[in-house]
């Protein structure tokens, strides 16, 4: 589980909207992302949390 919360914020130099489809598409650097969790709204596909 992660030890530190996230910080930074969104910002324009992060946040792409598709020419395609419209999609907004968010930069994330590089480093370890945590993919999952342990929301009481989460879904089946969502834990067990994973790097």
């Amino acid at each position: 589980m992660p030890t530190q919360a996230a910080t930074a914020a969104s910002t324009s130099e992060n946040i792409k909207i598709s020419p395609d489809d419209g999609m907004t598409q968010l930069f994330v650097p590089s480093g370890v992302l945590f993919m999952g969790g342990m929301d009481v709204h989460r879904e089946s596909d969502e834990v067990p949390v994973m790097k």
